[in-house]
């Protein structure tokens, strides 16, 4: 506000006086808020520059916290496999050893169990085998070796078939021909035609 203006107006110089130390007053103290709030800005510069440098070094440390992280994981989960793998191995060995002598073919025979159901114990036992063994024998019964009856004696051998005065082909005459000499015998024939 200028003084000329005031005169204008009309007003005595007493009342422009007073007006005018008014305004000088309110003029002052607007500088000085001016300079506080200047003097906050770059305060609030400085501490956006330190939080900005903060947020880089915590992004930084982050970054390494999860590469660190993904390594872990990926040992930890490389260590679950093996043991995996190695908790399978020694299952399919004990359960091979179980069967073994007691049916003809110990992989078809282990691929028929429910392994969740089976639980390894540090002693090489197999918890819930038994059970899963004898369904089987109930159902497929042919995976099976038959137990032999301890009250019969050593096996009679199968009659083989023998006719006086012929000789199989590819044999010596005179001598004995087993089952299994016919057999491959007649194997060789059907080949050999």
């Amino acid at each position: 506000m200028k003084r000329e203006f005031l005169e204008q107006m009309g007003l005595d110089k007493t009342a422009i006086d007073s007006i005018m130390a008014e305004h000088g007053k309110t003029i002052g103290a607007l500088k000085e808020e001016k300079e506080t709030a200047e003097k906050e800005k770059e305060a609030a510069q400085m501490k956006a520059k330190q939080f900005e440098q903060e947020i880089k070094t915590r992004d930084a440390d982050i970054e390494n916290l999860q590469k660190t992280a993904k390594d872990n994981e990926e040992l930890q989960g490389q260590l679950t496999t093996l043991q995996e793998k190695y908790n399978e191995s020694n299952m399919n060995h004990a359960i091979a050893m179980a069967l073994k002598g007691s049916v003809h073919d110990v992989d078809i025979v282990a691929s028929q169990l429910d392994r969740s159901a089976l639980k390894l114990g540090d002693d090489g036992t197999i918890d819930g085998l038994d059970a899963q063994v004898e369904a089987l024998k109930e159902t497929k019964g042919f995976l099976f070796i038959p137990a032999e009856d301890p009250a019969s004696t050593s096996p009679e051998p199968a009659p083989q078939a023998h006719i006086v005065g012929a000789t199989p082909k590819g044999t010596n005459a005179g001598q004995e021909v087993t089952p299994q000499q016919q057999w491959m015998d007649a194997f060789t024939a059907d080949i050999q035609h």
